[in-house]
């Protein structure tokens, strides 16, 4: 009987060893296998990043756009492009315009009814001069070049490119010179000019 139990006992140890040795050599074996996996991974497979690549960007991205206002100093072709030079300004109104009268002193004296006479303050805090590509398809539109038959400015009046550069010809005494002009700028190029009124 007791041999018996001892055999059986021998048969469930080596039973027990078997299985985890057996055991072992899985884990271990399975570890490496996956160390080998993850090794191979990363000498095939592209890496990968959270940046897209650079064509991606080009297709996906939106046009930029922006509106300044300044005074246009020269329209000119160059290298078979259409350029214009402007100096930057602010066009305040209202409240943004007394504040900022107050702040450069154009109020001195009459601080307690300080405001812009005409409605309008020009600000011009910064005057580099910005070269700016136009492009072919431009429009370009003036407020003060003709009148209507009723004796009015023509306001919003469509001029070409060449009618326009010729307003800043250096033997141009048109008054447009010294208005100052909204231009939008898409991607970098002008594709609209148009005329800020001031009375």
């Amino acid at each position: 009987m007791n041999k018996k139990i001892s055999v059986q006992t021998t048969i469930i140890l080596l039973v027990l060893v078997a299985i985890l040795s057996g055991g072992v050599v899985y884990l271990k074996t399975s570890s490496e296998f996956q160390n080998k996996v993850s090794t191979l991974d990363e000498a095939v497979l592209p890496k990968t990043s959270n940046t897209t690549s650079p064509a991606v960007n080009d297709t996906l991205a939106k046009p930029t756009s922006e509106r300044q206002i300044g005074y246009i100093t020269k329209v000119y072709d160059k290298n078979g492009k259409r350029f214009l030079d402007i100096d930057y300004i602010q066009w305040l109104t209202g409240k943004e315009a007394t504040k900022a009268m107050l702040n450069d002193g154009a109020c001195k004296g009459w601080e307690d009814t300080c405001g812009p006479t005409n409605g309008y303050y020009i600000r011009n805090q910064n005057t580099k001069i910005r070269a700016l590509e136009i492009s072919p398809n431009v429009l370009v539109a003036v407020d003060t070049l003709s009148h209507r038959p009723d004796g009015n400015f023509n306001f919003g009046e469509a001029i070409s490119y060449e009618t326009f550069k010729n307003l800043f010809a250096e033997n141009s005494n048109s008054d447009l010179k010294s208005a100052p002009y909204w231009i939008n700028i898409t991607n970098g190029i002008v594709d609209k000019v148009s005329q800020q009124y001031q009375p």
